[in-house]
C-alpha cells in the first residue's frame, strides 16, 4: 500500500491508455456529431435533391435574334447580342440545374431562321453550340422564325397525340432580343406561353446610314449623283462628315448637321453629293463616329459603267486573236 493524494491524474491516464485500444466504443461529442454533420450536407450536395411543384416544361425553345440591331453597344461597353449570349447561358445551365431537364432546342433568327441546337436534353452540348454562335449584320425580323417554332410545336404535339390518348407535353418559347424587337411579340405560339427577355441598352445615341442610292446624269453619264439618307437618335445636336470613297481615294467629302430636339423621335437628313466616275466602280459612303451601333456608319453601292462599249467581231471561221487582243486592249 502507497499512501497518495489524489487518484484523479490516475482517471486521465487510464483514459489516454484507452485510446490506444482499437475497436473501441466511440463516445459521442461535439466534435464527432459536427464532423458527421459536415458528411451528411456535402452528400446532400452532390446528391442536389428536388421537389417538382406543378407542372414542368418538356420542351423549351430559345429564340436568340442575330440581326444587325444586336450588335447596338451599351453604356457597359458589351453589345446587345454579348449580353443576350450570357442571358441564354444562365437559362440553359437553371434549366440543366431542373429536377426534370427538358428537351431544348435553339434557334438564331437573323435574315431566316436557322437551327442551332436539339431537340435535346444534354445542356453541355447545347452550351457548346451557343458559344459557336457569332453576331451578323443581317436585317430581319421575328416573324418567320415564330411561324417555323409553330409549325415544329404544333407536328410534335400531333405525333405525341398519336402515340397517347392525351398528349402532356408543355412547351415554353423564350426570346432573346433587343428592346426594339421586343416591342410586339405575341403571348404564346401555338399555346406555348412566349417569354421575352430583353437585352442591350438604350444609353448611347446612334446615327445610321438608312438610304442609298445612285443615279447617273442623262445629259453628262460621267457625272453620278448619291442620294444618302442619314438617320440620328439623339436629342443633342450632332455633326458628321460623309465620306465617298473609291477603293482608298476620297471623291467628295459633305457635312451633315443634327438640331437639338425634344423627345426619343429620331431626325433625318437627307443629301446629294454629285461625283464623276468614268468607269464602273464600288463606292463606300461613309463617316467616323463612336456611337451605339458601328455597323450603319458604313454603305456601299456599285455603280454601272456609263457606256459600256460592245463590239462584235463577224469572222469566216476563228477570228484574228491578234485583233481580239487588240480591240480588248
Amino acid at each position: 500500500p502507497v499512501p497518495v493524494s489524489s487518484t484523479m491524474l490516475w482517471i486521465k491516464s487510464v483514459r489516454d491508455m484507452e485510446g490506444n485500444v482499437p475497436w473501441q466504443a466511440a463516445r459521442p461529442s461535439v466534435l464527432m456529431f459536427l464532423h458527421l454533420l459536415i458528411i451528411a450536407l456535402l452528400a446532400l450536395a452532390i446528391a442536389r435533391p428536388s421537389i417538382g411543384i406543378g407542372a414542368a416544361d418538356q420542351r423549351v425553345v430559345l429564340v436568340l435574334d442575330t440581326s444587325a440591331s444586336m450588335n447596338a453597344i451599351g453604356d457597359d461597353g458589351d453589345t446587345a447580342f454579348e449580353n443576350a449570349k450570357d442571358e441564354a447561358t444562365r437559362v440553359v445551365r437553371a434549366l440543366g440545374n431542373s429536377a426534370r431537364t427538358p428537351e431544348i432546342i435553339v434557334y438564331r433568327c437573323g435574315s431566316e431562321p436557322r437551327l442551332v441546337s436539339g431537340p435535346t436534353r444534354d445542356t453541355r452540348r447545347v452550351l457548346r453550340e451557343l458559344g459557336s454562335i457569332q453576331a451578323s449584320d443581317e436585317c430581319g425580323t421575328l416573324e418567320p422564325c415564330f411561324e417555323l417554332i409553330q409549325s415544329m410545336i404544333n407536328a410534335a404535339d400531333a405525333t405525341e397525340l398519336a402515340d397517347s390518348e392525351s398528349s402532356t407535353t408543355r412547351s415554353r418559347v423564350i426570346v432573346l432580343t433587343d428592346a426594339a424587337g421586343g416591342a410586339d411579340l405575341p403571348a404564346a405560339i401555338a399555346g406555348a406561353p412566349l417569354q421575352s427577355i430583353l437585352v442591350g441598352s438604350q444609353e448611347l445615341s446612334n446615327v445610321g446610314i438608312v438610304a442609298l442610292s445612285a443615279t447617273r446624269d442623262r445629259a453628262d453619264p460621267v457625272v453620278c449623283r448619291l442620294f444618302v439618307r442619314v438617320q440620328s437618335t439623339s436629342s443633342d445636336p450632332i455633326g458628321i462628315v460623309l465620306r465617298v470613297l473609291d477603293g482608298d481615294e476620297e471623291l467628295a467629302r459633305v457635312p451633315i448637321a443634327f438640331d437639338a430636339v425634344e423627345g426619343d423621335s429620331p431626325q433625318s437628313a437627307t443629301t446629294t453629293i454629285p461625283v464623276r466616275i468614268e468607269r464602273s466602280a464600288d463606292l463606300r459612303v461613309q463617316f467616323d463616329r463612336v456611337d451605339a451601333l458601328t455597323t450603319d456608319n458604313t454603305a456601299w453601292i456599285f455603280v454601272p459603267d456609263p457606256s459600256p462599249v460592245r463590239i462584235a467581231v463577224v469572222a469566216d471561221g476563228l477570228a484574228n486573236p491578234v485583233l481580239l487582243d487588240v480591240l480588248e486592249a
